[in-house]
């Protein structure tokens, strides 16, 4: 008497209404085949043997575990790698800046562009202008609260 498990079923017992045609069995066959893959052969780790029967390797099972992951600390998600909802954003503040900065003055736009694209300092842009370091300072400070401004509008 054959043994019937989960995966290799006595078809003519489960199904009795069913005429149990050679295409229908392979059918059954392949479907039971495949669960059994998924549920046992994926998630067990077998051992891979040379001709003279030794061991030659492990062949891990490709399913993971939490525990697994954290012990290998396995990332399948790089942490330093910004999430998509960070760039949507980021390029929504970068959209609010320029159409920000395309309300100022050509003075404004100008002591923008010297202190924070050409990098120079708050020193070196007033000797540029000829006015004080002091000046430059309480300008920057302006336009910055400007841009705030229209911002937050």
């Amino acid at each position: 008497m054959p043994k019937y498990d989960k995966y290799h079923p006595d078809y003519g017992r489960l199904y009795p209404e069913i005429q149990m045609r050679p295409d229908v069995l392979s059918v059954l066959k392949k479907s039971d085949r495949k669960m059994e893959y998924m549920e046992v052969d994926i998630k067990q780790e077998r051992f891979s043997y040379d001709p003279e029967g030794k061991v030659a390797n492990l062949l891990p099972g490709r399913e993971d575990s939490y525990d697994r992951l954290m012990e290998e600390e396995h990332r399948q998600f790089s942490i330093d790698e910004p999430t998509p909802e960070t760039v949507m954003l980021h390029e929504e503040e970068l959209w609010l800046l320029r159409t920000a900065l395309l309300q100022l003055t050509a003075e404004e736009k100008a002591l923008i562009d010297a202190l924070f694209y050409q990098e120079l300092t708050e020193r070196e842009y007033a000797q540029q202008l000829g006015i004080s370091q002091k000046g430059v300072n309480k300008r920057r400070h302006k336009v910055l609260a400007k841009l705030r401004k229209i911002i937050k509008t």
